[in-house]
């Protein structure tokens, strides 16, 4: 199964949960929040700061 790839926009965070953890390229916006709420283990192939 391919990864999903996720942007972060301001005002629409990314709530890292334990049952959406593995993700492939994450983009993060200017003023994006990402929130982790799990104590798994979290994979991300690419974290990009825009």
């Amino acid at each position: 199964m391919a990864k999903r790839d996720v942007t972060v926009e301001p005002g629409d965070p990314l709530r890292i949960t334990n049952s959406d953890r593995d993700f492939g390229t994450v983009t993060i916006k200017s003023g994006g929040q990402v929130f982790v709420e799990t104590s798994a283990q979290v994979t991300i192939d690419k974290l990009v700061k825009e």
